[in-house]
């Protein structure tokens, strides 16, 4: 029974020790799934905080795989070595280690330092600061040179000054020598001024002697004057047939007409190549010498009954062809004509000047005046350029026009110009004062046409 028993036993303790370690061991796997379990939580949580740091796609980027480097090869962490990377900027940019970006953006802002690159911005802001010194060199240069041309002016200013007082010291000086010797003067004009008056007393007694004397020479040169004109007037009463009363030259008569050929519309001269006659030369044809008279009223001369062109020349006459007639005063035998500029016993000296118009354009130039003496050249008188004494005629043009006065603004051109132009209206003006007080005659364009026959606008 009881060997039955021990060996039945056996399956039993064998169940009871395999219940137990069953036991065990589900216990030992609850207290490992839940250390399981709680390492689980501590693996997402520690998983959880490190992607709070770094994401999963971000682990394999080029800046964390650097920074991961940087901090293995420093011995670091990468949240240490990213700490201690940011204290170390924040001390070099702000000089507070704990200061993070937003401090830093804040401080940037206060320093007026815009845009997200510092060293962009700290060199744009040392660049002003190397203008700005630049300028202020540049002002401390100009500055020191404004100074030493401050201290050159004051010292110039100086050196005037000690001149100027030198000076006013020699001229009081000059001046008070000047008052001794104006006083010295003044002594002396008041002396003279006594001595003056006496001689002045004296004279006026001696020019009041003389005075009556001359008084009583007046007055017998005045009788004897009366005297001597009544004398003349006598003489005038008695001889006035016998008294020669010359001719004025432009009037006297320098031939006469000696023959008429109608068919040719010629007339035959009394002067001829011994008598200066050449071709060309014209005349004026009058009924008798006092025919060329001038009007007193107009100062012209009477219009002549024809005017001649002479066109053949022999030795004592010559031909002349008809260039005008007065209709219903026709030439006749005896008719006499006059050349202002002919005489054929003399050479006639003339000045030409002013404005002529002898192409008869209707306008006057002087260059015109030319032709006048090249004219009357021809005609074998002599041209001379001012009034003297053997001048016999002053042939003036029209009197040379002057434009406004120059005003302060124009050119010296302009300005030459009108004196030029000036100074040709005066010589007109003096050589017809000349020729009026000296009794020379005068002739503008008409009146010389007039009295030698010549043509207006004839070549």
């Amino acid at each position: 029974m009881a060997s039955r028993s021990s060996g039945g036993n056996g399956p039993l303790i064998f169940v009871g020790i395999l219940g137990v370690a069953c036991l065990a061991l589900f216990i030992l796997t609850i207290v490992y799934l839940s250390k399981f379990q709680a390492a689980d939580r501590n693996l997402k949580q520690m998983q959880a905080d490190a992607n709070e740091i770094v994401r999963p796609d971000e682990r394999r980027s080029d800046a964390v795989l650097q920074v991961t480097n940087k901090a293995k090869a420093a011995n670091k962490s990468v949240v240490g070595y990213l700490n201690d990377s940011l204290r170390e900027v924040m001390t070099r940019t702000t000089g507070a280690p704990g200061d993070g970006p937003t401090e830093l953006a804040n401080k940037m802002d206060a320093e007026r330092i815009t845009g997200l690159n510092l060293l962009g911005a700290l060199r744009d802001r040392q660049n002003e600061i190397n203008a700005m010194r630049a300028k202020v060199e540049q002002a401390d240069a100009a500055r020191n040179r404004a100074l030493a041309d401050l201290e050159n002016e004051v010292n110039r200013t100086k050196a005037l000054t000690e001149s100027h007082n030198r000076t006013v010291q020699a001229m009081n000086s000059d001046i008070d020598k000047y008052k001794a010797e104006v006083e010295t003067y003044r002594q002396s004009v008041t002396q003279m001024n006594g001595f003056m008056e006496q001689q002045i007393e004296k004279t006026r007694e001696a020019m009041a002697t003389m005075q009556s004397t001359l008084g009583e020479e007046i007055r017998r040169l005045q009788n004897e004057n009366l005297r001597l004109k009544d004398e003349v007037s006598k003489i005038r009463t008695t001889q006035s047939d016998s008294i020669l009363r010359p001719k004025a030259e432009e009037s006297l008569v320098d031939g006469e007409i000696i023959a008429i050929n109608q068919a040719s519309n010629t007339v035959t001269l009394s002067r001829g190549a011994k008598d200066k006659v050449v071709l060309g030369m014209s005349f004026s044809v009058y009924p008798d010498a006092t025919a060329i008279r001038v009007n007193p009223t107009t100062g012209e001369y009477p219009r002549p009954k024809a005017k001649l062109e002479v066109i053949s020349v022999s030795e004592a006459t010559s031909t002349a062809r008809v260039t005008e007639e007065v209709k219903g005063n026709p030439i006749v035998r005896g008719d006499v004509i006059a050349n202002a500029i002919y005489d054929p016993a003399k050479v006639y000296t003339f000045v030409v000047y002013g404005n002529f118009d002898t192409n008869g354009d209707g306008v006057a130039t002087p260059a015109e005046a030319g032709d006048i003496k090249a004219l009357v050249s021809s005609w074998g008188a002599r041209a001379v350029d001012d009034i003297s004494g053997n001048v016999d005629f002053l042939i003036l043009g029209e009197r040379p026009l002057l434009p406004p006065p120059p005003g302060l603004n124009d050119s010296p051109e302009v300005v030459q110009y009108y004196m030029r132009l000036l100074e040709n209206a005066q010589r007109y003006d003096r050589l017809l004062e000349q020729a009026t007080a000296t009794s020379i005659p005068v002739l503008n364009q008409n009146r010389f046409y007039t009295l030698t026959g010549r043509r207006a606008g004839a070549r």
